[in-house]
């Protein structure tokens, strides 16, 4: 693994992560076991699933999702442990992920951009008098941030029945273009946070399994236009353009247990 910094200014800069197979490929093999424990497959005894058969089933998903958990935490200690001021959060740079080959690629690379805090030094007069605020922070604001940390954190398990705290994760395409139409719009890995879609819409994820297909019309789903193109893959434009039915075939089911 290999960790960059890059400073554009003082105040902007660029962490680039690169990660090969044995950064992540451990951790790959140790939940393909964990599930073929657990699996429960027709056609196979439970516990006696082949790791073979569990990477075809889960094996992109399983990868995905232990990436993007390693990614997690090693952005977070680089930070740390470099004493970076940042502004935010660091935004990763989605057009250069979503050109990643998941089914070809054995090597990584991710970028990270973020806001630095630069030093200065200001000489105030001694006779300048200054307003001190008090700031009061609400109950539901520590509970929300409590939350969003506890599932940022969390144990994530793979249910075979979705609910409604679960993420489902899937390819897409328009139900009008058909799944093997070359030319359509199909998108892969798009996602969907069940808690983050339209309450009225909810109930069409939620006690869904793998392979299932949903209907859905995107605009509906999620009527926030940065939220919907970025949980499904599009861009601006693209996202501009979206209209009537869509079918989301659901390859995964992740679901996070919150950490204490």
């Amino acid at each position: 693994m290999e960790i960059t910094l890059d400073k554009k200014t003082n105040t902007e800069g660029l962490i680039k992560i690169k990660l090969n197979e044995g950064d992540y490929q451990p951790k790959v093999e140790e939940k393909v076991k964990d599930y073929a424990r657990k699996a429960n497959i027709k056609g196979f005894r439970q516990g006696k699933v082949p790791a073979g058969v569990i990477r075809k089933m889960f094996g992109k998903s399983i990868l995905i999702d232990e990436v993007n958990h390693l990614l997690s935490h090693k952005i977070t200690d680089y930070i740390k442990d470099n004493n970076l001021r940042i502004l935010g959060e660091p935004l990763p740079n989605h057009e250069k992920t979503n050109q990643i080959d998941w089914d070809a690629q054995k090597d990584f690379e991710f970028e990270y951009e973020i806001g630095l805090v630069e030093d200065f030094t200001y000489d105030l007069s001694a006779k300048t008098k200054i307003k001190s605020y008090k700031i009061n922070v609400d109950d539901k604001t520590v509970d929300e941030t409590l939350s969003d940390l506890r599932k940022r954190f969390g144990k994530v398990t793979y249910p075979e029945v979705s609910e409604a705290q679960d993420s489902l994760f899937g390819d897409i395409w328009p139900k009008e273009a058909g799944a093997g139409d070359a030319g359509s719009p199909r998108k892969e890995h798009a996602s969907v946070p069940i808690e983050k879609v339209e309450k009225n819409e909810q109930q069409k994820f939620i006690g869904v399994k793998k392979d299932d297909e949903i209907e859905f019309e995107p605009n509906a789903v999620f009527t926030d236009a940065s939220l919907r193109n970025d949980l499904f893959g599009f861009s601006p434009e693209e996202g501009s353009a979206l209209n009537g039915t869509w079918i989301l075939k659901v390859n995964t089911i992740s679901r996070t247990e919150p950490a204490e």
